[in-house]
């Protein structure tokens, strides 16, 4: 599980602008990274701007796919316990305006490992296979304008286990014919341009599908989603000084559609269910945003906000106001705070066993102080004090009370 100040879930980690799904309710498998693809990652806490994308009222870790600079291609091979296996093949293409990388990885761990309790009577292992495929293609159609597009394709099969009985006490046992198989289609295009000197324009498109099936207890389980995304962002330069002082304003709109569909089962008896009515939703969302940002001398800070309209859900104005104060050149105090609003994945409603179709959205509110000190150039030490409310904060909890549906 990834967690930001003690929150996580689908919205957390986006890859190119695209939020990563959610393999179980508020996990995501770092296995389904893939740093061997990427250019970097960035990590920030707390309340993000205005501008940025929804479900990140607690942090943000932003992942962008890397960018072939020369024409290479290089092969690794790793192994380890578990009887693991990883072959990872990068390759490159380049000139002047046109770059494609692509990286593709091979998992697997034959023998596996044990998810149900091997002192307890269960001796088999739960092997693991995982093929992965990031792409990124760019190019320059002029001075002005920019196209790039990137491909994220996953396909995972997974040993699994089932609850049963063991000494008188429910606990998972082994399954012979259980597994969960997950397949991810992440794509997105986007076109940037620089309109004038002061002003910079971007029009994004984006899908992602996920397909998860699995059985366990004799139970035919799994759910299927399709994810759109639509955003149009601004940054113009209003004001430009000495040095780094500016003012800029960011506004832009954006919006999501999002349909999922999978069978439901009724407990008819102990461990034994009955399939109920398939369950079959669609849900969008709009949101547009207003954000400026300043610096002048030592001085910096953004103040934004945003409205997001829900059809499903009661619609939300979130703020957000952040400011930084360089003390000298190596200390810096900065402040942040703001409101934030997460509707519940698909993954967290109807994820087997674990999904809970009446859960409703998260709320929070909150702020950060702190110091920010650079002994060296490649090191920076923080020091931060952060304080978050969450109403209906969303978890993973055991209950041992059994569920009416089973999504």
């Amino acid at each position: 599980m990834l967690y930001l100040r003690g929150a996580g879930g689908q919205g957390l980690v986006t890859l190119d602008g695209l939020p990563v799904p959610d393999s179980l309710p508020g996990v995501i498998h770092l296995n389904a990274l893939l740093p061997d693809g990427l250019q970097y990652v960035e990590v920030s806490r707390g309340f993000g701007p205005a501008s940025q994308p929804f479900s990140s009222h607690r942090g943000a870790i932003r992942m962008i796919s890397r960018t072939a600079l020369n024409n290479s291609g290089d092969l690794r091979i790793e192994g380890g316990t578990f009887g693991f296996l990883k072959e990872t093949l990068r390759g490159n293409l380049a000139n002047e305006r046109a770059h494609l990388a692509i990286t593709v990885t091979r998992s697997d761990a034959f023998d596996g490992a044990w998810h149900a309790q091997r002192s307890n009577n269960n001796p088999e292992r739960d092997p693991f296979h995982d093929t992965q495929i990031l792409t990124k293609a760019e190019l320059d159609i002029s001075d002005d304008i920019n196209w790039e597009a990137s491909l994220l394709y996953r396909k995972s099969r997974n040993g699994w286990d089932r609850y049963g009985i063991r000494r008188g006490v429910l606990a998972v046992v082994d399954d012979k014919h259980g597994f969960f198989a997950e397949e991810v289609w992440m794509v997105q295009s986007s076109v940037k341009a620089h309109l004038t000197d002061d002003w910079l324009t971007r029009l994004q498109l984006g899908y992602t599908q996920t397909r998860d099936r699995g059985r366990t207890m004799g139970l035919n389980l799994g759910y299927t989603t399709d994810f759109y995304l639509v955003r149009w962002e601004n940054d113009q330069r209003l004001w430009r000084g000495e040095s780094e002082d500016s003012v800029r304003l960011i506004w832009g709109g954006e919006g999501r559609h999002e349909s999922a569909s999978g069978p439901t089962y009724a407990p008819i008896g102990p461990f034994t269910f009955a399939a109920g009515t398939p369950f079959s939703e669609a849900r969008s969302q709009q949101a547009g945003f207003l954000e400026t940002r300043f610096a002048y001398g030592p001085l910096s800070g953004t103040v934004g906000v945003r409205y997001e309209a829900y059809d499903r859900f009661s619609n939300h104005a979130l703020f957000q106001a952040g400011v930084a104060w360089k003390l000298l050149p190596t200390l810096k105090f900065r402040a942040n705070g703001g409101n934030g609003f997460r509707i519940p994945s698909y993954a967290e409603r109807l994820y087997p066993l674990l999904g809970n179709l009446a859960i409703q959205p998260e709320r929070g509110a909150g702020g950060d102080v702190g110091l920010d000190w650079q002994p060296l150039s490649n090191l920076t030490l923080n020091l931060p004090r952060f304080y978050s409310r969450y109403d209906d904060f969303i978890i993973v909890t055991w209950n041992p009370q059994p569920r009416a549906q089973i999504p």
